[in-house]
């Protein structure tokens, strides 16, 4: 008789040798989701158990482990047993409710060891690694704060007051503006010098800092 955890056994162990190939600092745990017989019947002598994976593991969906039971060339049985993989990870979470928008600070984010199957994108180690950058849509306590929720922040920001940069040939010169729009690096803007009043549309180069493009 072959027992059923022989053969569970035996899809398990071809799952864990593929899953540890995987991501860096993630930890794979799976649940069956197929039923054996407690006991099958089969020969004393010469049966061996062969199992593969078809089409590869999958998050978050069945993924199928298929389990040959064979005697010499010939198959007494072939099974496809299926779990449910996840994917967990100590990794950056949301400390509280974060707005789209925040502006990411230490209080705002913590280490936590999650399930992160559904998450797309690159994980944070290290609650440093997110620090000053911006959250792309609204994050509920405890949220997972991947590369994909977070965007890098305006470098000019509507309604603030800029340096005002202005080239002619070898000579610059520098004033202050508002900003009329926002912008990331290398964003084009709307300024308005304050010494002139003049509007003008400048191209974003640092925090605070636009270049007024030559005419």
């Amino acid at each position: 008789m072959l027992e059923a955890d022989t053969v569970w056994a035996a899809a398990e162990a071809v799952l864990s040798e593929r899953l540890a190939t995987g991501e860096k600092n993630v930890s794979y745990r799976w649940e069956r989701f197929s039923a054996l017989p407690e006991a099958i019947d089969v020969p004393e002598d010469g049966v061996a158990l062969e199992a593969s994976l078809p089409r590869g593991v999958h998050y978050g969906v069945p993924t199928a482990v298929r389990v040959l039971v064979k005697q010499g060339e010939t198959r007494l049985y072939d099974w496809q047993l299926t779990f449910q993989v996840k994917r967990y990870a100590r990794t950056v979470v949301a400390a509280r409710d974060l707005p789209a928008g925040t502006l990411l600070a230490a209080g705002d984010l913590r280490l936590a060891e999650c399930d992160v199957t559904r998450v797309r994108g690159a994980l944070y180690d290290s609650v440093e690694e997110a620090l000053g950058l911006e959250t792309a849509r609204n994050l509920p306590v405890g949220s997972v704060v991947g590369e994909s929720l977070v965007k890098q922040p305006p470098l000019v920001r509507q309604g603030e007051t800029v340096r005002l940069l202005a080239r002619h040939g070898a000579v610059a010169v520098e004033t202050t503006a508002e900003a009329l729009t926002g912008g990331r690096s290398g964003a084009l803007v709307r300024v308005k010098n304050l010494a002139t009043g003049k509007v003008l549309v400048a191209r974003v180069s640092a925090r605070g800092v636009v270049e007024a493009l030559a005419r």
